[in-house]
């Protein structure tokens, strides 16, 4: 031998050792050297722990998750057998940490993690995403069955209360559902489908599970698209703004228009508010929105009223997002002075949820802006939260009654009286009551025998842009 050298690692209970065994060339001699690295065999073994577990709940992290779904993959492979992927986040967890703090959702995090440990068969592995987001492996034996059955169960699992320090915390999780080999076939497909299964399940109302099927990917998609369009929709002058009439049952004469708010894109022609608002309100794009909604409704209403249409009122909806900012106020009377327009022809709609969110701040608010004369409305009055207690606590000016009670109130006595009985309330607050909705002149008649003031609908006229809106009040 010339000159070799030869190492070896040895465990002898709960100590390591490294021996160093070298042959010298002539003599053929053996020196042999050990070396104690218990300290270090136990410091690899913490970093490798650290690097695949989640340091706050002690599960198994993402890259342990993706490392474990690999070799749960191949192994299906082999067996020609299915597993399913879960997804899972935990519903209005963001309201829990900004409400009780951030020491109780960490807590809480834990606590719901360990709740599932104890619940899931030992064939499922459980990991933590990263937030609120959890993803477990099923492996499926014998049919999609197993797979529901362990969603019911985390559902169930979650139907007692968590105790965390002084609060009582009671907590529900959508699920997100991915097939293998249906839904992909490898890990990064099955994850992103399971993700779009979720955002389904977050669709329906929260606290349940949804599997996946192809159609979510191109509803996903789509919403995808339209939500990076929508960044340059304001800029490129893609929105635009219609009007819709509001017809004074007294006078017969137009009194009052709302502004809504409409998308033209060059390529996907027009998008429906019901598909882009939702967006702009999640990614905060609401409020630049919101912003440019009401300064070009001013100056469009300032227009008219030197045109010789003085009384008319312009309604604009305001979203919770635009309303809950902390300039909203200052931001209100710098466009009412940019624009020189009377506050008192300035009508803002509201709705029962955004009354909610922060009491004491709304109630600030509203008495600011009454204050200088804007006017508002409660929009949607009836189909949401609603409290007697709003109508005295808040100076509302009008109060809109929704479409939905309506549409059948030639025939249905139910939505005659709830209608009359809002009229008489409304009446006795020295409120003022918009009818939306009114399509026949059944319901007009009706509506004005129960002394309604306002109505707005598709009999009085649908919504019209600026041209054509300005040629009806003058016809």
């Amino acid at each position: 031998m010339s000159g070799e050298l030869i190492i070896r690692e040895v465990k002898i209970k709960n100590k390591y050792f490294e021996q160093y065994i070298h042959y010298l060339s002539k003599e053929n001699v053996i020196r042999s050297y050990i070396f104690d690295i218990t300290r270090r065999k136990n410091s690899e073994a913490k970093l490798k722990y650290q690097a695949f577990h989640d340091s706050l709940t002690g599960i198994p992290n993402r890259e342990c998750f993706y490392w474990k779904l690999e070799l749960n993959l191949q192994e299906r492979k082999e067996l020609k057998k299915s597993l399913a992927v879960i997804f899972i986040d935990i519903d209005r967890f963001k309201n829990i940490n900004e409400t009780l703090n951030h020491t109780v959702g960490d807590k809480l995090l834990e606590s719901f993690s360990q709740r599932l440990v104890s619940c899931l068969p030992p064939s499922c592995f459980l990991a933590r995403w990263g937030g609120d987001e959890f993803t477990i492996i099923v492996p499926l034996d014998k049919d999609v069955s197993e797979v529901n059955k362990i969603a019911d169960l985390i559902i169930n699992n979650l139907k007692d209360p968590f105790f965390i320090e002084k609060y009582t915390v009671y907590v529900t999780c959508s699920m997100g559902i991915a097939l293998y080999p249906s839904d992909g076939i490898d890990s990064k497909k099955l994850i992103k489908n399971a993700d779009i299964a979720l955002f389904r399940a977050k669709q329906m109302g929260k606290n349940n599970y949804q599997f996946y099927i192809t159609k979510l990917s191109r509803e996903q998609t789509l919403l995808f698209e339209l939500e990076n369009r929508l960044y340059d929709a304001l800029k490129n002058q893609e929105l635009f703004l219609n009007y819709q009439h509001q017809l004074d049952l007294k006078t017969n004469r137009i009194s009052g228009v709302e502004v809504l708010l409409r998308w033209q894109h060059p390529n996907l022609g027009m998008v429906s508010p019901s598909k882009f608002i939702p967006l702009a309100e999640e990614t905060g794009l609401i409020i630049s929105i919101g912003k440019w909604v009401l300064e070009t409704a001013c100056l469009q209403a300032k227009k008219w009223h030197n045109l010789g249409h003085q009384n008319l009122i312009i309604a604009v909806n305001v979203s919770v997002k635009q309303f809950q900012q902390g300039d909203f106020v200052e931001e209100v009377k710098d466009i009412l002075e940019k624009t020189k327009f009377n506050p008192e022809y300035l009508e803002l709609e509201i709705t029962e949820s955004l009354l909610m969110q922060d009491v004491t701040r709304t109630e600030f608010i509203i008495n600011e802006l009454s204050n200088l004369g804007v006017k508002f409305s409660l929009d949607d009055f009836g189909t949401g939260y609603s409290s007697f207690g709003y109508l005295k606590k808040f100076p509302f000016h009008i109060i809109k009654i929704d479409q939905s009670f309506v549409s059948d109130l030639a025939i249905n006595k139910q939505d005659q009286a709830l209608v009359s009985a809002v009229i008489t309330l409304a009446k006795g607050y020295n409120m003022m009551v918009v009818a939306e909705g009114v399509e026949t002149e059944n319901q007009k008649k009706l509506l004005k025998n129960l002394h309604c003031d306002l109505i707005q609908g598709w009999l009085v006229s649908k919504p019209l842009k600026e041209k054509d809106f300005l040629a009806f009040l003058n016809k």
